[in-house]
């Protein structure tokens, strides 16, 4: 049982003490489920805290908290969250449900400051158990489960996959190599045909044309 406070010091400090604890900021935790029709999430927060009693216990899970995706000026980059999924709770310092609603300047009906309720949702807590692998000083990247990235370098370079020596693709305008197997196909039929008589131009060249078309959905430049 605590003992009761006597004294203005000491119950100012145990005031102090209290609030402190009521104002969340940023908040570590994982995710229990993602929508991503609403793009919104539930969370559980990792920190435990301390009951009445004094022991520690674990958080009820944060619901409907929207998630922060990079977007702006009608562009966007998302991807999916799964459960266990390590985030952070950005707790705002007034509810925020007028701002969802508008986007812009609204008066709070609620008088909750600091409340956990309101979180947004960064995907992304640091290092934890299972950090990023294979960052780059100077590159962009996107990458996914399976060694699924798409990379931009900063010379205008991109590469699709996680094969980073992979050959170029090819672009309209590109000329088509002949193989060196065909290449003494050809050359073994123009001999033939001369030998018997018939003389044939020269069948050899390093191309055999040009290529008129390209994906409809990449486009490289």
């Amino acid at each position: 049982m605590v003992a009761p406070l006597t004294g203005f010091v000491p119950l100012l400090s145990a005031v102090q003490d209290d609030l402190s604890k009521r104002i969340r900021s940023v908040v570590t935790g994982n995710v229990v489920s993602y929508d991503p029709a609403a793009q919104t999430a539930t969370v559980q927060p990792a920190p435990k805290e301390r009951d009445e009693s004094g022991e520690y216990e674990v958080e009820a899970p944060v619901q409907n908290a929207p998630v922060v995706f990079p977007s702006g000026g009608g562009w966007s980059v998302s991807w999916a969250l799964l459960p266990g999924d390590p985030v952070l709770l950005l707790v705002p310092d007034r509810p925020t449900e007028g701002f969802r609603m508008t986007g812009t300047t609204y008066e709070p009906t609620v008088a909750l400051r600091h409340s956990l309720s309101y979180s947004f949702v960064w995907p992304g807590a640091g290092p934890c158990p299972d950090p990023i692998t294979g960052l780059s000083a100077t590159d962009f990247h996107i990458r996914g489960p399976g060694g699924l990235a798409v990379s931009i370098t900063t010379t205008g370079q991109i590469v699709i996959g996680s094969n980073q020596t992979a050959p170029y693709a090819a672009r309209v305008a590109d000329p088509v190599s002949i193989s060196a197997a065909l290449t003494t196909w050809m050359t073994n039929v123009g001999t033939a045909l001369n030998g018997l008589g018939a003389p044939v131009a020269a069948l050899v060249g390093t191309t055999i044309g040009s290529i008129a078309s390209g994906s409809t959905t990449v486009r490289i430049t």
